[in-house]
């Protein structure tokens, strides 16, 4: 095996520690924020900051984009949504961005809690819900029927318990589901008893909000709800004490009437939603210390973990789902792999769901096979932890996400702004096996990956 590169380029926009760090604008924009509560924009084709400014009063727990528009998630308990981006994605240029340090212009702005440091997850509602949305991108996703106007749920930790979960709908801001993960003896009615009933976990440290089709074989199996049943809007908890929650709520993608519906239903503490409601598919510990990053795959079938401990836990969502209408409790689909590191902060998987990239408390980026567990290789440049890790987004992502002005004022590119400098970009490379991480040391490191595909397949 080569050598591991060192990084082609690294960032020194800011002057806190790194956060939160994610792609946007079909690979052409690059967004991080702060423990100091101050967001960069950075131009991924000069590799220049465009835009630096405080979004938050604390530290900055999320960035993300969504149909065009950068979020933000800080620890003032305020989740800013901006301005759509007027991109233009060929050039690599932002069109009549205000100048630095003013930042963008907020959009809507929504209240949350955010004690548990845990930063937001989204997943955007479908144009059609005969095609339902299969990942939880923040690219611009699907419009709703009718309107021409896009939609997403957007989770968070509870506003007033720290172990519950509430989902909000964008761009209404309506808060559609309360207290997901409400503790059994405090719901409405007798329910069945399950693993998450017996003790409370801790704070959430992280979640994950998906859409899981399941297949014909799984559908089938799950017809006790009566009616036709293809997929399971499926929210992932990590919490304090290492376990793992997954909660599920059925959405009949199959009919028109009443289909799009079941994606804006509302429900309270008790998970009611109709005659369906949230349910507990499987719970267990991965960790016996708090679940310090979580991933999920772009099909939400594979649920990913790592903690203070040296272990990297995958979960077969797919297979607990279904095994999760006779044995809640079985832990026999979870598996661990050793990353010969004690004490890793951060976890990311790649758009192809093929590459999990973990970093660790020593500064150093560990890379491995989603399949199989395999080392594909260790990064180094970082001189204290890793906070963040982020893959660019797949082709899918990117589609639509740009857009061109009419007669728009462009940022023109100076001789000292050409990409002729070292790097996948001067040397005609595309994107797609970029990787960027963010650390302590306040430095943002741009990597290109080599093609793992032959090791994969060799896994």
């Amino acid at each position: 095996m080569p050598p591991p590169p060192d990084p082609f380029h690294v960032l020194r926009t800011h002057s806190a520690s790194l956060a939160s760090i994610a792609f946007g604008g079909g690979n052409t924009l690059l967004y991080s924020g702060g423990q100091d509560g101050f967001v960069s924009i950075t131009d991924l084709r000069t590799r220049r900051s465009i835009l630096f400014w405080k979004a938050h009063e604390g530290g900055v727990l999320g960035v993300g984009e969504w149909d065009g528009r950068l979020i933000t998630h800080g620890r003032d308990n305020l989740i800013h949504i901006y301005d759509r981006l007027p991109l233009v994605r060929r050039a690599g240029q932002l069109n009549g961005a205000p100048t630095s340090g003013s930042g963008l212009e907020i959009w809507k702005s929504l209240s949350v809690n955010s004690l548990n440091f845990c930063g937001f997850t989204l997943l955007p509602i479908p144009v059609s819900t005969s095609v339902p949305a299969s990942s939880g991108s923040s690219s611009a996703g699907a419009r709703a029927k009718g309107d021409g106007e896009a939609e997403a749920l957007l989770a968070v930790p509870n506003l007033l318990d720290t172990e519950l979960a509430d989902i909000y709908h964008l761009p209404s801001m309506r808060r559609l589901h309360a207290g997901v993960n409400t503790p059994k003896a405090n719901q409405k009615g007798k329910a069945k008893a399950g693993p998450a009933d017996a003790t409370r976990s801790g704070l959430i440290m992280s979640l994950h909000l998906r859409f899981l089709r399941l297949e014909a074989a799984m559908a089938s199996s799950s017809s006790k709800h009566g009616d036709r049943e293809q997929g399971k809007l499926v929210l992932v908890l990590g919490y304090e004490d290492g376990r793992v929650d997954m909660w599920g709520m059925p959405v009949d993608t199959g009919s028109t009437e009443g289909g799009e519906e079941s994606w804006r239903a509302f429900s309270d503490g008790s998970g009611q939603v109709g005659k369906r409601g949230w349910e507990v598919m499987w719970s267990g510990k991965g960790h016996n210390e708090a679940v310090m990053a979580m991933a999920v795959s772009s099909d939400a079938r594979y649920a990913y973990t790592v903690s203070a401990d040296h272990l990297l836990v995958k979960y077969d969502m797919a297979r607990l789902t279904l095994q999760a209408l006779t044995d809640p409790s079985s832990q026999n689909l979870v598996t661990s792999f050793s990353t010969k590191q004690i004490g890793n902060a951060s976890l990311a998987i790649s758009s192809s769901d093929t590459i999990l990239a973990v970093g660790g408390w020593d500064g150093k980026v560990r890379l491995f096979s989603a399949a199989s567990g395999k080392p594909l290789g260790t990064l180094g440049y970082h001189r204290e932890t890793v906070q963040c890790l982020a893959f660019p987004q797949g082709a899918e992502e990117e589609t639509g996400e740009a857009e061109v002005l009419p007669d728009p004022s462009t940022i023109e590119l100076g001789e000292e702004d050409s990409d002729d400098d070292d790097g996948p970009g001067g040397r005609g490379g595309g994107k797609e096996r970029w990787f960027v991480s963010g650390g302590k040391d306040r430095r943002v490191a741009l990597w290109e990956l080599m093609d793992f595909t032959r090791v994969e397949g060799g896994g």
